[in-house]
């Protein structure tokens, strides 16, 4: 079955990227997903 990923590390260093870095890209792609499915 393979090595199982630890989530915790995982999810601790995206929410660490998030913050520092990449929130403007994160929330003009979550915004503009709201708005296609908006119009669904």
């Amino acid at each position: 079955m393979g090595m199982p990923v630890p989530f915790g590390p995982m999810l601790s260093a995206a929410s660490l990227i998030y913050l520092l870095w990449a929130h403007p890209w994160v929330d003009a792609y979550f915004a503009e997903l709201a708005a296609v499915l908006g119009m669904i």
